[in-house]
């Protein structure tokens, strides 16, 4: 009996960590797109800024 009943609560454990990783992966992913969007646009600023530079 308690085995059926730590099995129970591992299996909820279980479905309330993976409840979580489906909650959180939207924001995950809108993370990971600005980041990477603000990171190319400094590389193109700073790329551009030493090209002006360079230029005088």
């Amino acid at each position: 009996m308690l085995e059926k009943e730590a099995i129970k609560a591992r299996n909820k454990a279980l479905a309330l960590s993976q409840a979580d990783v489906d909650a959180t992966a939207p924001a995950k992913q809108a993370y990971q797109e600005a980041t990477a969007q603000a990171w190319q646009a400094y590389q193109e600023a700073t790329a551009q800024a030493d090209k002006e530079e360079a230029s005088t």
